[in-house]
């Protein structure tokens, strides 16, 4: 057993990244404009794309946080992000995908200009770029304590940020969209091949194998006794972990994620039509189910390891994101350990790499290129590419090294208030403008602001008398609903631009 990496286990992440970055370099020369840099030309099949959008969103949080939240809460919870995903669904299907697609978009937020008008592409262009701008900082904050005690703690956690950072940059900036992907289907089986053996390497290290897991949780009531709690059935604002804000915010957030998201947008706009990119979506969806029952087991089968073994565990302060990388680089043999930390690597770079390659997209398209006066030649724009997603890579590295200054949950649920600050109030916008036709700029603004800064006030500043805060699901169900209420009112009450269709 070893307690830090040797020069096996770095031979492995090295050669392991060094071919990346080979891959990546194949397909320099297949970026002509644009379109190709961007959205791979529209020409990538549905299965790799879904295989991309699934691989993006399954980053170093869900798995270093999600065994985390087995330690925390067990079991509460589970399965309600596949019930959400499932049914939001049909609605993107039949309300963004159709929408998109065909449109020769970049950006979902091109629609935005042709249904109201250019400041309200530009203000969802802003709030896209807020959003996953904080969300890749929170990905490589959870990089650096993926890879903190791979490096015997020698290593500073700012250091490891700045370095995540820069390779995924370098990466980003050399393939474009279609090395994206490519890269992101190979990452994805990676992920898939590590976490199932590190389950399979659990199950051997515990007495009584899956049965002895099962026990141990229920002994420490992280089973599924819950339910039978009155509580997880409220309503109540400031239940931590209850059935319905987790429903219903899982719901918002999926929907958010899946129709409104540039990130998984751009991967859409990737495929050859909108079927395609039907089954891209559940792609991704299904594929999600059993690499989170991966991740749930591992969870609570390093929660039963550490319950026999207590000796071996790893002080946490209640912060236990460093429960998974501590067991790889302590309980496996080098070598293997450093396999397995190539899968966690994978995950890292899939997300960041995708994260700064739609937020490079985002301000060339929506800003750079739209405000410009004289059209780009097809060979300065690719140039100009690069140059966005080094700028990006750089913003993003300097907002992890923010998060790990001021994080103090649990990386998943994080990650979730990230998302949910602005996300809200973006959803809303989409639907205001593809299901009313009443629906103004005037609305929107407003709609949006109102939305935008209750979200922003109930996630940090709305406490009860005892001083708890508020559940981390409710902000982005009220940013929701507060943006399509009052842009819809305000709508009705000042005129505006009411198109009810994109311009033509």
């Amino acid at each position: 057993m070893n307690g830090a990496f040797n020069l096996l286990d770095v031979g492995v992440l090295v050669i392991y990244l060094v071919s990346i970055l080979v891959l990546a370099t194949k397909f320099v020369r297949e970026q002509h404009n644009l379109k190709d840099f961007f959205v791979a030309s529209g020409h990538m099949p549905w299965w790799a794309v879904g295989m991309s959008i699934l691989a993006t969103l399954l980053s170093a949080i869900s798995i270093t946080g999600g065994p985390a939240e087995f330690f925390e809460y067990g079991l509460q919870g589970f399965g309600l992000w596949w019930i959400a995903m499932i049914l939001c669904g049909p609605i993107v299907m039949y309300v963004f995908i159709r929408t998109f697609v065909g449109m020769g978009l970049t950006t979902a937020y091109e629609y935005l200009e042709q249904r109201f008008s250019l400041p309200v592409r530009l203000m969802a262009s802003a709030l896209f770029l807020l959003i996953r701008g904080l969300y890749v900082g929170v990905v490589l904050y959870a990089s650096a304590i993926v890879l903190y005690p791979a490096f015997g703690g020698q290593v500073s956690v700012v250091w490891l940020i700045v370095l995540a950072g820069a390779f995924a940059t370098a990466f980003a900036a050399l393939g474009g969209m279609k090395a994206v992907i490519w890269t992101d289907v190979v990452q994805l089986v990676i992920v898939y091949v590590g976490m199932g053996w590190m389950m399979v390497s659990l199950l051997n290290r515990i007495d009584g194998g899956l049965a002895g897991m099962w026990r141990i949780a229920a002994e420490h009531g992280k089973d599924f006794s819950y339910l039978k709690d009155p509580e997880y059935w409220s309503f109540r604002l400031f239940v931590r972990t209850a059935f319905w804000p987790l429903m219903i915010g899982f719901f918002f957030n999926a929907l958010y994620q899946k129709g409104a998201d540039q990130l998984t947008v751009q991967r859409f706009l990737s495929t050859r039509s909108p079927r395609d990119a039907m089954k891209a979506m559940w792609t991704d969806i299904l594929g999600s189910i059993p690499i989170t029952i991966i991740l749930t087991l591992i969870g609570m089968g390093l929660f039963a390891f550490y319950t026999q073994f207590p000796e071996k565990a790893v002080e946490t302060e209640g912060n236990y994101n460093w429960v998974l990388p501590h067991f790889i680089v302590t309980q496996l043999p080098h070598g293997l350990s450093g396999l397995f930390m190539a899968a966690i690597i994978a995950a890292i770079l899939t997300t960041v790499d995708s994260g700064i390659n739609s937020l490079a997209t985002v301000s060339m398209t929506d800003f750079q290129i739209r405000l410009r006066r004289h059209r780009l030649a097809d060979n300065e724009s690719v140039r100009w590419a690069r140059f966005w997603t080094v700028v990006w890579g750089a913003v993003t590295t300097g907002l992890g090294l923010f998060v790990y200054a001021t994080a103090t949950e649990n990386v998943l649920r994080v990650s979730v208030q990230v998302l949910g600050l602005f996300s809200g109030a973006l959803l809303s916008i989409f639907l205001l403008g593809i299901l009313t036709r009443r629906a103004n700029s005037t609305g929107i603004y407003v709609g949006a602001a109102l939305g935008a800064a209750f979200t922003v006030w109930s996630n940090y500043f709305w406490t009860n008398t005892a001083g708890e805060r508020l559940c981390y699901m409710w902000p982005i169900v009220f940013g929701v609903g507060i943006t399509f209420v009052a842009g819809y009112t305000v709508s009705l009450l000042v005129p505006g631009n009411t198109r009810t269709r994109p311009a033509d």
